[in-house]
């Protein structure tokens, strides 16, 4: 389901797959990310076809809250230790139908078991409709305005993924997993 990334091989094929991503939506692309968690690879199989990039939130540091005021809203002010920034979110353009399960559910495994109760994303239009629609993700948008990044809008938001990681059954579209050599404990 997912592979973290542990070595330069992995980081090369993990930044051509967002970098493809983002390029084909409009978004600027900028490697460098400061603050860096963890990376996933989405798997299918052996065959990497997404990526996910996890990073430390500190309310009122860095780009994120010069975006948009996350730092100003209550849940985050409450518990600013249990909130992460999510980056690099991408699925290949002929993978994102058929494996977008696998990224949510490798995103509730990272909240789990790193003890993160929120998410803070600037999120493309389309994937946002995605999480509340389909998914069901509760959440927050943190300015009415879409703030426009890296060259196309985006939409602000928290993702409350406590929601997700303490009521596992409310959410079918939830992969159960096994550990695998792919799907590495943290």
């Amino acid at each position: 389901m997912y592979k973290r990334v542990t070595n330069l091989k992995e980081l090369t094929t993990f930044d051509s797959i967002w970098m493809e991503t983002w390029t084909e939506k409009g978004f600027e692309v900028d490697p460098y990310s400061a603050n860096v968690i963890e990376r996933y690879l989405i798997m299918d199989g052996h065959a990497p076809i997404g990526t996910v990039e996890f990073k430390k939130y500190t309310p009122r540091v860095g780009e994120l809250d010069q975006i948009a005021p996350f730092y100003a809203a209550e849940s985050i002010r409450m518990s600013p230790d249990t909130v992460v920034e999510v980056d690099k979110v991408a699925i290949r353009r002929d993978q994102r139908g058929k494996h977008i399960d696998k990224m949510m559910t490798a995103l509730m495994l990272f909240a789990e078991q790193w003890g993160c109760r929120q998410y803070v994303s600037l999120l493309d239009p389309v994937f946002y409709r995605a999480l509340r629609i389909v998914f069901n993700i509760r959440m927050d948008v943190v300015s009415n305005e879409r703030p426009y990044y890296k060259g196309a809008p985006v939409v602000p938001a928290i993702l409350h993924v406590s929601d997700v990681v303490d009521n596992k059954e409310r959410y079918p579209w939830l992969l159960q997993t096994q550990p695998s050599a792919t799907n590495l404990a943290m």
